[in-house]
Formats: structure tokens, sequence, C-alpha cells
């Protein structure tokens, strides 16, 4: 089975593209810690570049940016290539079907006004967006210090 999860920072702004076809595409490295200290006792780093698509590549574009915590999933793919002078190039790439927006949007500053709100974890499998907009904040547990107001009708059971 091929499914990677990654956590790093972005190393840089996120590439978005929009191919001649139509199709949203957005690339960016992810900076991925090891989990052992060099002989220096220092951590060492891995750099995975990634790809998103349509949707996914959308929602990256529109919150992510340099040093950003993001955490990632999707399948590994190979990148070899031929370039024009003939020299073959080989790499990975990750190909990324969700993006947890929980970690992304704990990037945000408290100062910076937010209008997304969050429904779900996870945002993706290409385009399958988790989250819906909203222009103010309609949380009912925002009082906890006073009751709650639920109707019988909000109740799932």
């Amino acid at each position: 089975m091929n499914d990677c999860k990654f956590i790093g920072r972005i190393t840089k702004d996120p590439e978005y593209r929009v191919t001649p076809s139509g199709s949203e595409v957005v690339s960016f490295d992810l900076a991925v810690q090891r989990k052992f200290k060099n002989n220096d006792g220092e951590y060492e780093s891995d750099f995975i570049r990634c790809v998103a698509f349509k949707k996914t590549a959308e929602f990256i574009n529109n919150f992510a940016k340099k040093g950003y915590v993001m955490s990632v999933s999707g399948e590994m793919r190979n990148n070899n290539y031929e370039d024009q002078n003939g020299v073959k190039h080989y790499g990975m790439q990750l190909i990324v079907n969700n993006v947890d927006s929980t970690v992304l949007f704990l990037n945000k500053k408290k100062d910076e006004t937010q209008t997304t709100q969050t429904t779900s974890n996870n945002y993706g499998s290409y385009g399958t967006p988790a989250t819906t907009t909203t222009g103010t904040n309609t949380n009912p547990f925002n009082n906890s210090t006073g009751p709650i107001d639920i109707n019988d009708d909000d109740l799932p059971f």
C-alpha cells in the first residue's frame, strides 16, 4: 500500500499554476525533521517535494505559506524524466491527497481575522472540501460559563 503521511514546515511559498487544460496545480517542499539527532546533537531534515491538484491545490495556495507547519498525506510517485540535453533525472514526489486543516490553521496568528470555520480535520481527496465559510462565529459553546442554547431539532437522536 502506498500511503504516506508527513508533518513539516513549508520551505518557500507554494508555486501555484493552472495547466493549459485548466487544472489547478500547486507544488512545494516540506522540510520534515528526523526523529534522531546526528553526531553533532542536531536534528536533520528531509525535504519532500509535494504536488497537489484541483481543489486541494487551491486550498493550499489560499492558506499555506513559507514557514507554516503542514500535515499532508498522499502517495509517493517516481518523478523520473530526461531533460532537453538527454540527462536523466531521478526523484520522488508526494502526490498530496489530504491536508490536515487543523494543523495548517494553527499557524494563524490570533490577531488575524479568520472567516473560514473548519467542520472536519481533513481537506482533500482531490477536491472534497471539508470547510464551510461563515461570516460570524456561531459556536454555541462560546459562553462556557452560562447555559448553552440548543434546540431539540439540533439533537441527532
